[in-house]
């Protein structure tokens, strides 16, 4: 048995990185290890969050125990029985040492994992611990970003990718020892449903096709822009039977203006009072529990996810779960999670903090494949291309990811230990 620290966004977050925590956490505990989990975050926000900016802020991990979730941990100290620690004096960093040893029971860990961008870590971090530290790493650019590169070689942490486009770059910059694990998720959870049942119970009409965007809005990564643009360009083509709903905040600090961009493509009739006949509709609840979650994936004809970049994408893969097909960008880690969909052209977009590539998703590619989409309701093949997706979703399913993949890397680094 060894002990082992987890340290990344707390588990009761519905960003990828908190459901990560709460899917490998527990598996990793009943292997037989002791684990502690070190959530991230602000320390100074206790309160629970209020209105939508303040629960995506919750959702993201920066105020750690705002999130409403997180009231039981509170009280009791506990996640699934897991001791829960932290946050520390640093965002991304950990607890102070007699924190972490005093979880241990006086001991010091003998495994670190990480779970969280390499760009945001504190080199210092894990110097007073001589255990392995495995950092768990999204690669969203081509190459793999300079500061994540720089954390790597100036530290002595072990690069693990959560994609194969990932672990590939890694290996091309020198990261010799990096590790593939991808994300997973609950394939007996994430199952595909009646559409109608879905559209009914979320107070959607039957008749029409729908798209939908479950993305963070913060920043351009997402490209609001472009797959708005496509959508409206299909809406004025005469496809005006189509709705496009949109599991974000529709205005934040970091990102862009949804109703407005919404309003200037003549989606919506007003930039600010949503109306019966918008185009566009954004949810009331941007903190959707679970099986909200997979009654909205159930209620789509497509996702699409055409952002920048991914370090991996795990809409993608809770949509084709659910046998909804996607769209997605022909770079990062998307390439290779499109297993019933369309995968769209792009154009190489700098970005200057990771001083690599992203992808700019072509808005007339994503029409195409928008259009491909409806036509494939209208050609009665829309079934196929559901089993398709289930398919392909059914690979992610995290026992199999977990036996496949972490339990082999924890396996060699407990042999290494001993």
């Amino acid at each position: 048995m060894a002990r082992i620290l987890w340290s990344g966004i707390g588990p009761w977050h519905r960003t990828a990185y908190g459901l990560l925590t709460a899917e490998f956490a527990y598996r990793i505990r009943d292997l037989g290890h002791e684990v502690v989990i070190a959530v991230m975050g602000r320390p100074e926000r206790h309160g629970e969050a209020k209105g939508a900016e303040e629960v995506e802020a919750a959702q993201a991990g920066g105020f750690t125990f705002a999130h409403p979730d997180s009231r039981e941990t509170k009280r009791t100290g506990l996640w699934d029985g897991m001791r829960v620690i932290g946050p520390g004096t640093r965002e991304f960093g950990l607890p102070p040492a007699r924190v972490v040893r005093a979880a241990f029971g006086g001991h010091d860990p003998d495994l670190i994992i990480v779970l969280k961008d390499p760009w945001v870590l504190y080199l210092d971090a894990y110097d007073e611990w001589g255990c392995p530290v495995l950092v768990w790493a999204n690669v969203d650019c081509d190459p793999i970003g300079q500061p994540d590169l720089e954390f790597f070689r100036q530290s002595d942490t072990i690069p693990v990718a959560v994609s194969k486009f990932g672990l590939s770059t890694m290996r091309k910059h020198g990261l010799k020892n990096a590790r593939y694990v991808p994300h997973g998720i609950d394939t007996s959870y994430w199952t595909p449903g009646d559409q109608g049942a879905a559209r009914d119970l979320a107070g959607l009409p039957r008749g029409v096709f729908i798209a939908g965007i479950n993305a963070a809005n913060i920043g351009p990564r997402k490209a609001w822009g472009e797959q708005f643009a496509a959508f409206a360009s299909e809406v004025r083509r005469g496809r005006r039977d189509s709705l496009l709903l949109v599991h974000a905040a529709p205005e934040h600090p970091e990102g862009f203006n949804l109703r407005h961009i919404a309003y200037f493509h003549g989606l919506n009739a007003s930039p600010d009072r949503p109306r019966d006949d918008d185009h566009v509709r954004f949810g009331s609840n941007y903190n959707m529990r679970s099986n909200q979650m997979r009654n909205w994936y159930r209620s789509l004809d497509v996702l699409m996810a055409c952002s920048y970049g991914e370090g991996f994408g795990v809409p993608l893969i809770e949509a084709q779960a659910c046998g909804t097909p996607v769209i997605c960008t022909d770079g990062s880690a998307m390439s290779e999670l499109c297993g019933a969909g369309w995968v769209v052209s792009s154009t190489p977009d700098w970005e200057d903090g990771h001083c690599a590539w992203w992808r700019r998703p072509d808005a007339e590619d994503i029409e195409q494949a928008y259009e491909a989409a409806w036509q494939a309701r209208e050609d009665g093949t829309t079934p196929a291309l559901k089993k398709a997706a289930r398919d392909f979703g059914e690979l992610f399913d995290i026992d199999r990811v977990f036996q496949q993949y972490m339990a082999p890397v924890l396996k060699e680094l407990e042999d290494r230990i001993s």
